[in-house]
């Protein structure tokens, strides 16, 4: 810069705009993870219930809770398919000897709640034996209280995120942006379920299926980064980081179950790929008879998305390539001007 030049200032007002949205950016922000733990709480969790007419009638009469919804099943077999298959969250067993089913892996909190109304359903089903607890999914012991997988989802997140990030700053050119996001997208699978799995104990399961489900949650957020820098340039990142860290990882399930959340974002947490991500794992962990086809086709389709963004003709690299200038000939320079 010469002694002449001019110091580049930015406007007054450009500075106070934006100071003050990245005030607001920051209550949204901390908004956007708390509102829903705040407001998130079991109502009507289905449940099992297998009794008697005149069981039933007390047992609902003691349970009188919003949280607890109970669905007479037929036997304790069906109980137990249906907690497997997720879509009970426990069963409540009066016919025979009474127990109480379980699976703290779906939900500690209701797996607790029913372990409380042990007592209480002592008095629905009079005699000798007291009420057993069943576990039939408990938290492996590397996760005994299921704290690791709640915190393991904002690092699968991350990951699109700092991918997106990466590409949409240092690789130019389509090809190499869809090769650098499908290479990385792999090696940080292979790398977070080694540290989630063997290391820290914290998933189970096929440790393939673990990873093909991180690969593809890790392409689909730097693919939707880095495609909406594609699309629309410097617009699109911000755009990319509010849909995956401010919308889709808030909702995902991985701290809470999407039941949880209040109507409907518990459902539109589950068709965003975080959502669908946090299924597919808790499944392949501890519930391996659980329906996952549409989680699956949920995941994949993002990833799609995020493919497909990648390839985009249209917008800009966020950081563009210095032009390349051939070098001056001196001499056809010094020949043209006579």
């Amino acid at each position: 810069m010469s002694a002449s030049s001019p110091l580049l200032r930015s406007p007054w007002r450009l500075v106070a705009v934006l100071a003050a949205g990245a005030s607001v950016l920051a209550a949204v922000i901390a908004l956007a993870f708390t509102w829903t733990s705040v407001n998130a709480e079991p109502r009507n969790i289905p449940v099992g219930i297998v009794a008697t007419d005149s069981q039933y009638k007390s047992a609902s009469s003691q349970v009188g809770t919003d949280a607890i919804t109970l669905h007479r099943v037929t036997d304790r077999a069906s109980a137990l398919e249906q907690i497997e298959q997720r879509d009970l969250y426990g069963a409540i067993i009066l016919e025979g000897d009474p127990e109480v089913v379980i699976a703290s892996a779906a939900s500690p909190v209701i797996g607790q709640a029913l372990t409380d109304l042990a007592p209480t359903l002592e008095r629905v089903h009079p005699g000798d034996a007291p009420v057993a607890i069943t576990d039939i999914a408990p938290w492996q012991a590397g996760d005994p209280a299921g704290a690791g997988f709640a915190a393991a989802g904002f690092p699968v997140v991350l990951t699109g995120f700092l991918g997106g990030v990466f590409i949409s700053f240092l690789i130019h050119g389509r090809t190499r942006r869809l090769t650098t996001a499908l290479a990385y997208s792999a090696v940080v699978a292979v790398l977070l379920t080694v540290v989630f799995q063997p290391i820290l104990g914290i998933l189970h399961g096929n440790p393939l299926l673990n990873a093909v489900t991180i690969a593809l949650t890790a392409l689909s957020g730097t693919g939707i980064i880095a495609g909406l820098n594609t699309l629309l340039g410097r617009l699109g990142l911000p755009l990319g980081v509010f849909f995956l860290l401010l919308l889709a990882n808030p909702l995902s399930g991985f701290a809470m179950p999407a039941a949880f959340y209040p109507a409907p974002w518990g459902e539109i947490g589950q068709w965003l790929a975080p959502g669908a991500a946090a299924t597919l794992l808790k499944a392949h962990s501890y519930f391996p008879h659980q329906d996952i086809h549409t989680a699956w086709i949920t995941l994949a389709a993002w990833a799609a998305i995020g493919v497909l963004l990648l390839l985009s003709r249209h917008g800009h690299a966020l950081v563009r390539p210095a032009p390349v200038v051939a070098p001056v000939d001196p001499a056809a320079s010094a020949g043209s001007v006579r």
